[in-house]
């Protein structure tokens, strides 16, 4: 008899939610596909992150434009493998650096489809097997990886086996999870408190009664976003040094433990599970024919702590070059770039702003045609 009374209740409830507008879909987009990437052709606009910014995924899942193919193929096709800064986190398509890079080398007169294979979460385990399993049967010429320093914090704890026994598609719990708050009222509602408790980020743009809306349709990699934008005008943005000292703060277990001198034998264990995938990556691009770039994309810290320990860098970077890939470091043109003015969204977030993400683009376009890998493109 309780029982039902207490699913008596909970009808009700949901009953005069949706009758308020419940559920707004909210939530949608915040769970992974069963193909890692993006709901096939999905649109909306994504609210529960600092700022609002809209994910427009084509047929495949690939967050951008359809595919070219047939009489309209590119000469070249580059891949970019990632995770959220890749992806594109916290801005809208037309500011991921893959729109970015495809616009820098349209502008240089060159025939080139760039393809973001990313979605935010994970590691190079999960870039593996995107690649493996995804990426490559697009038969591309290029691939990018682009690492940031959370791609380590979590490798350490797992055998290269268990790394590689993920999987991409959900199981039964997070298929019910989904379920309950993406299609619930209630679901919804309560996952809305809960966020709202427990971050002063979350939703940061809404509460604080901004107003800037996400676009509403695609924009050419031409119409990229400039500083402008006023969802990225940001108070202490140009903090550098305290900003990076909140990060040092803020990621002590995580992100920072990279910065510390000596490393400790969890991030050491982190590395060598790291390079053994990328490895891996390494030679089926290899078998496929494909040339591999690794970028590395520096935290925070190592672009304005006056002299940040570079340890880990010159670790993975020795480690990187013995594999025979190409090491590609942004710091230098992310730090010339501050020049012209912040780079990255915080103290709010530290990925990057729009104009940090079109940095990264054009030093990667940059980086490839100085590799003659674009010559004939």
């Amino acid at each position: 008899m309780g029982l039902l009374v207490c699913v008596l209740l909970l009808g009700i409830v949901e009953v005069v939610l949706r009758v308020c507008g419940l559920p707004r879909g909210l939530f949608r987009g915040a769970f992974a596909t069963t193909t890692g990437l993006w709901e096939p052709n999905f649109r909306g606009d994504l609210e529960f992150g600092p700022y609002t910014y809209r994910v427009e995924a084509n047929e495949h899942g690939f967050r951008g434009p359809p595919l070219r193919t047939g009489l309209n193929a590119a000469r070249t096709r580059i891949v970019c493998l990632g995770d959220s800064v890749t992806d594109g986190f916290n801005v809208d398509n037309d500011a991921t650096y893959p729109n970015f890079l495809n616009g820098a080398l349209d502008a240089q007169g060159r025939d080139v489809e760039v393809i973001n294979c990313a979605r935010a979460g994970g590691s190079i385990n999960k870039e593996y097997i995107i690649y493996r399993d995804i990426a490559r049967t697009l038969a591309p010429d290029i691939a990018i990886v682009l690492f940031v320093t959370n791609d380590i914090t979590d490798l350490g704890s797992r055998t290269i086996d268990q790394l590689l026994k993920v999987e991409l598609q959900r199981d039964a719990g997070s298929s019910t999870a989904e379920m309950l708050v993406t299609r619930t009222a209630l679901g919804e509602a309560l996952m809305d408190v809960y966020l709202r408790i427990r971050s002063p980020h979350y939703r940061r743009e809404a509460r604080s009664g901004g107003t800037a809306p996400a676009p509403t349709k695609t924009v050419s990699s031409t119409d990229a976003p400039t500083a402008t934008d006023q969802r990225y005008v940001i108070e202490g943005n140009d903090r550098y040094e305290e900003n990076a000292r909140r990060f040092m703060d803020g990621w002590a277990t995580e992100d920072a433990r990279l910065l510390k001198d000596p490393l400790d034998d969890g991030v050491l264990r982190a590395v060598d599970n790291y390079v053994e995938i990328l490895r891996r990556l390494a030679e089926l691009c290899r078998a496929d024919g494909v040339r591999l770039l690794f970028v590395y994309d520096p935290s925070y810290p190592e672009l304005y702590l006056p002299q940040p320990p570079d340890r880990f860098h010159n670790l993975l970077e020795a480690r990187v070059n013995a594999l025979g890939i190409p090491f590609f470091d942004l710091t230098p043109a992310l730090q010339a770039a501050t020049k012209q003015g912040p780079q990255h969204l915080a103290p709010v977030d530290y990925h990057p702003n729009p104009c940090g993400y079109r940095t990264i683009a054009e030093a990667i376009a940059r980086q490839l045609a100085s590799l003659g890998w674009l010559d004939g493109a």
